[in-house]
């Protein structure tokens, strides 16, 4: 067996175990969300889970409200992703002992704020102690509704790339508090014909690659078009790194990487729906994420944050 190093090497482990012919699973796992048609349906619905733990996605610092938000927002960023409108969710908690129970309603508080705030029915779930940490995980479900949806694989050479906002400096709060581009993924994928998408979770620079990789092309980012944020600029000013390269890496920004055919460009930027949208690049014939500029290229894989895996 091949060792297990990273998240990449556990999902590509888990899909070729996984794998199947089954006429209900239209896209399996390696996108942002499942794609299914379940038997006798000519609608097809979106499934996605993530789980935020305690000490890896968030500390002390969080309060439990946001901790609630970001449980179901980084959920409903995957369904944005997909071009999708979320429906119904289920939830699982697992709390330590340290919890109050106060703690615990403010975390269901925040998520069923996120959940109402983008008319998502909160149907069910579990709850159980845990060890050690607090850990929230989130299955939500969305809908098609006639558009399809919008993979990681469809960029094509010729292509133009675009981000919905700017990057970089979520640790100093927008990893908590953010607001998921469900609109925007909507609008990018009905009105404007997007040809590929996913959410910026790990860094732009490794979830380029990514996207890249599912394609099977070149992203070629332009240094001086990625869109910087303000806190990445003043983190900067005491981190000893460039506020690109806050951008580039730091992750959890979840912004929209979509590409779009160039016909559509112009339309796109012009769409009063659409006020982020910022083109930072061009999709070629190759491989990769590359970050381009007057003097050099430079890969782009290094740039973000991939679990890695323990052994032993």
């Amino acid at each position: 067996m091949s060792r297990i190093e990273s998240e990449r090497d556990w999902i590509e482990w888990v899909t070729a175990k996984t794998r199947r012919r089954d006429a209900r699973v239209l896209v399996g796992p390696g996108d942002d969300a499942a794609v299914l048609r379940p038997a006798g349906s000519s609608q097809e619905i979106v499934v996605t889970v993530d789980s935020i733990v305690e000490d890896v996605h968030f500390d002390g610092s969080a309060t439990p409200y946001d901790i609630g938000w970001k449980a179901m927002a980084v959920n409903l960023s995957d369904v944005a992703a997909m071009g999708a409108v979320p429906a119904t969710a289920v939830l699982a908690i697992g709390a330590p002992e340290t919890w109050s129970a106060d703690a615990l309603q403010d975390v269901m508080r925040g998520l069923i704020a996120a959940a109402d705030a983008y008319a998502v029915s909160v149907v069910g779930g579990d709850f159980t102690a845990s060890p050690r940490g607090l850990h929230v995980t989130v299955t939500l479900i969305g809908e098609t509704r006639g558009v399809s949806p919008v993979l990681r694989s469809g960029a094509n050479p010729g292509d133009a790339l675009f981000v919905t906002g700017p990057l970089g400096g979520s640790i100093t709060g927008s990893h908590l508090r953010f607001r998921p581009r469900v609109r925007e993924g909507r609008i990018l994928a009905e009105r404007h014909g997007a040809t590929a998408m996913m959410d910026i979770s790990d860094g732009l620079g490794i979830d380029a690659t990514r996207l890249a990789r599912a394609s099977g092309c070149e992203l070629r980012i332009e240094s001086a078009l990625v869109p910087v944020s303000e806190a990445a600029a003043a983190l900067a000013r005491t981190s000893g790194r460039t506020p690109l390269e806050h951008a580039l890496g730091d992750g959890e920004d979840f912004e929209l990487l979509v590409t779009l055919p160039t016909s559509v460009s112009e339309q796109a930027l012009a769409d009063p729906d659409l006020t982020g949208l910022t083109p930072i690049g061009r999709v070629v014939e190759g491989s990769g994420a590359r970050l381009v500029d007057a003097d050099n290229e430079r890969n782009l894989e290094e740039y973000g944050h991939e679990h890695s895996i323990r052994h032993g």
